[in-house]
């Protein structure tokens, strides 16, 4: 791209995190297409098995939650990394590293570029100093424009990566429905648990996967023991992908949701999808096109959408497979890839060759 080093700093890297998972995603298809990179993390476990190179992976202490310690000691790392690197351009994916990229860009001549995954209202004068802020939805610019009065903004939707392997369940006995993402009060698994309570004699036999980590887990499970639920729950791994291809239905109750990766990943998949109509999810899922959209907070029409699903499956698969047309075309990597490279090729002053 041009003499020196893109860097990419994202801190707490796991495999349940969308954001991760993009990061993930963003580092192979740069190293697939040459582009000189290194990832600045304090995880760099699943980096590794992830097949990103070792050598592109350096450490940075910066953790999501504060240690002022801590975060001295990455700056002046991140410092040292500079200038031992070349690094031209930062490329940052949570706001405590972002702050230090736009520390180290008025010692250094550096460009810094954000991409924002949550909707936040805190810390306005200290966030979103980067040169390009990227929403990845519209309903986050729209949150950076009107909460922190940014201008520099740019829309680029998450993308993933193409799945050969397509969903062809066709039983629905026992009826497989898939929570997949953290089990945390804001992505409404509890409301899923209260849907699938009043579908006990409507649908006979229903098993439920939960598959995520977070710091609702043992109150997941308690609600799960207490209403003698049948359901699996495993801590996300690579092996999630599994269960996009062996369920039924994918279900995505957030209260906030800033885009919902899991359901372009599903769509890849072929996998049918009932979400909240809340932020990102209702820009990406076109309600009785790609899938079933539910009033947010509402498990009284979410446990409706499932018994239109159950009984009109056939009619499912058909907007599964529209969604997998449609995010092969609008959410794949490549695109996503192009877009930031195209973002990168502007700040340097370059033009981009594609």
């Amino acid at each position: 791209m041009v003499k020196g080093k893109l860097g990419i700093l994202s801190p707490d890297i796991r495999p349940v995190c969308g954001r991760s998972r993009i990061v993930i995603d963003l580092c192979l298809e740069l190293e697939k297409r040459g582009i000189d990179f290194l990832v600045f993390t304090n995880k760099s476990a699943y980096l590794s098995a992830c097949n990103i190179s070792t050598e592109k992976i350096k450490y940075l202490p910066s953790a999501l939650k504060f240690n002022p310690l801590r975060e001295i000691v990455s700056l002046l790392l991140l410092i040292w990394y500079t200038k031992k690197y070349d690094i031209k351009i930062y490329h940052s994916h949570h706001r405590k590293v972002e702050f230090l990229s736009f520390i180290v860009s008025k010692i250094f001549n550096v460009k810094t570029v954000m991409s924002v995954h949550s909707e936040l209202t805190s810390f306005k004068n200290i966030s979103y100093k980067s040169d390009v802020l990227v929403a990845v939805s519209n309903h986050i610019a729209q949150n950076l424009k009107s909460v922190y009065n940014k201008k520099n903004v740019r829309v680029i939707y998450n993308g993933t990566k193409i799945n050969e392997q397509l969903n062809t369940i066709s039983s629905l006995e026992p009826f497989k429905i898939l929570y997949l993402g953290r089990f945390e009060k804001h992505k409404g698994y509890d409301l899923l648990i209260n849907a699938v309570l009043g579908l006990s004699d409507k649908i006979l036999n229903i098993h439920l996967y939960f598959i995520g980590e977070g710091e609702d887990l043992s109150i997941l499970r308690k609600s799960i023991l207490d209403n003698k639920l049948i359901s699996t729950v495993r801590k996300s791994n690579n092996v999630y992908l599994r269960y996009l291809i062996t369920c039924n239905l994918l279900v995505l109750p957030s209260r906030i949701e800033s885009f919902g990766l899991a359901a372009i990943e599903a769509g890849m998949a072929g996998l049918p999808i009932v979400a909240s109509n809340t932020g990102g999810l209702k820009e990406v899922i076109r309600n009785n096109e790609d899938g079933l959209l539910f009033e947010s907070g509402n498990s009284l029409d979410l446990q409706n959408k499932i018994l239109e699903v159950y009984h009109k499956y056939s009619i499912a698969l058909e907007r599964a497979n529209h969604f997998r047309s449609r995010v092969a075309e609008e959410f794949s990597i490549e695109r996503m890839a192009d877009n930031y490279i195209s973002v990168y090729m502007n700040l340097l002053g370059l033009k981009d060759k594609k």
